[in-house]
Parts: structure tokens; C-alpha cells; sequence
């Protein structure tokens, strides 16, 4: 969210270029940008994989980050890195934490931060998770897509979309008479001209995992239990039941 977020993308950027420039001047120079929108806990990033490719070939010597936990946030996978680093000749620097992996202090000052980087990101994911359940608890809409058929509303939630919820009761309907399979309402829907949410012709996997959600139901699912939701059902107990 670049509106919001103190360290965003483009903020983080800015600050890395602006350190490099009071610092040495012109006697660094810039090679490329790494940028990832994926998060930290995982290895499998394409800006990361392509960082570590450039410093295998030597493209540049010195690594800057914003913070250690922007590279990584499991103190494991990142003192691997650091190793993989050191091993091509690369040095680990951040601009605002006190470490440089060119010396062993460094490298223990590093170890450290990653296990608080990891401590921190646990922390984060217990707070959500509390929040998320609590959120359920009340019957409010806990995140994620929203179903087809509604359209989140900032104050109330969870409103109908009465347009696309015309589809959803066509679908239950056709499905609960029997006579009609999901391969079949498809072929209608799409014949029809409807499309999906993302313009997209209707598939029968996405038709059958919404004729299984709750949400219709006016209900909310949070790991695997329901709570009675705040939001209007779209369809009633026995059509739901009978599809």
C-alpha cells in the first residue's frame, strides 16, 4: 500500500540511492535495483533469485539493503545467503542497521538482527491470526476475495451486488433442480454472455467450490467453523442445502 506504508517500495529506493550518494558520492555506482512484492519469508522470489545470479557472475561487489529483514526473515535461509555472498566476494550492507558482513562483529551483529526479523515476523502472524478469529467471532468479513455476488463496502462490510447475485441464485437453482450438472450451467452461463469477475467465461470448479460457500448462506468460515455473519445471505437454508 504506497499511500499508507512507511517503507514502501518506491520510499525504501529513494533512501537506498539518497545513503549511497552522501556517503560515497560518486565513487559507488549504482548497478541495478532488486525489487520484490513478495514477502520476505520465502526464498523463492525472481528479484531475489536474480540478485544472487548477477553476484554469482561478479556483476557487483557490494549488497545495500534498507533492512536485513527486507532480504530475508529466517535467520537460517539468510546466513546461507550470507555465506553464498562472501563465497562470490559480495559484502552485506545496511542503511539503517549497524552491520558489515566484510568482519566477523558484523556478521554476528547480523545474526542477531535476523533473529529478532524472525521473532518479529512470528509475533505479527500470532497478532493476525488472534485478530482475524476475533473478527469471525462478530460475524464481520475477516479479509480475502470477495465472493462473487457481493462488494465490500469500507463501513459496512459485505453488501450484495445485485447484479452478480442474480447469477449466484440462477446457479443454485439450476443446480438444486438436479437437472442441470456445473459442466451444463456453465455452458448456459457463458452462451448467455455472462462472464466473471475478471471477464473471464465461467469454469465448473468455480461454479461447484461457490455453490459449497457459506458466505451465501449469510454465514462466515474461519477454519473450517462457521459463525453467523453480518452480511444478507444471498440464498435460503433449504436451497443451499438442497444444491
Amino acid at each position: 500500500d504506497e499511500d499508507h506504508q512507511k517503507y514502501s517500495l518506491g520510499a525504501q529506493s529513494e533512501r537506498l540511492e539518497a545513503f549511497c550518494k552522501a556517503q560515497w558520492g560518486d565513487d559507488w555506482r549504482l548497478h541495478k535495483i532488486y525489487r520484490d512484492t513478495e514477502s520476505g519469508t520465502h526464498m523463492n522470489r525472481p528479484g531475489l533469485e536474480e540478485m544472487l545470479f548477477d553476484a554469482e557472475s561478479e556483476a557487483f561487489d557490494t549488497l545495500l539493503v534498507f533492512r536485513v529483514d527486507r532480504l530475508s526473515r529466517k535467520v537460517r535461509e539468510l546466513a546461507l545467503m550470507v555465506d553464498e555472498l562472501t563465497k562470490f566476494g559480495v559484502v552485506l550492507k545496511s542503511i539503517t542497521e549497524p552491520f558489515d558482513t566484510a568482519n566477523a562483529a558484523g556478521k554476528m551483529m547480523l545474526q542477531m538482527l535476523g533473529v529478532f526479523a524472525e521473532f518479529e515476523h512470528a509475533t505479527i502472524v500470532e497478532r493476525t491470526k488472534v485478530g482475524m478469529e476475533k473478527k469471525a467471532k462478530t460475524g464481520a468479513w475477516v479479509g480475502g476475495v470477495v465472493p462473487y455476488g457481493y462488494q465490500l463496502d469500507p463501513e459496512r462490510g459485505l453488501v450484495i451486488n445485485e447484479e452478480e447475485a442474480l447469477i449466484v441464485r440462477k446457479m443454485f437453482r439450476m443446480y438444486a433442480i438436479g437437472k442441470e450438472g456445473s459442466s451444463a450451467i456453465c455452458k448456459q452461463l457463458n452462451e448467455a454472455g455472462h462472464r466473471n469477475r475478471n471477464g473471464k467465461k465461467w469454469g465448473r470448479r468455480v461454479v461447484l467450490y461457490m455453490l459449497k460457500n457459506p458466505t451465501y448462506l449469510g454465514k462466515i468460515r474461519w477454519r473450517e467453523i462457521l459463525y453467523e455473519g453480518q452480511h444478507d445471505p444471498l440464498v435460503s437454508d433449504v436451497l443451499f442445502e438442497k444444491a
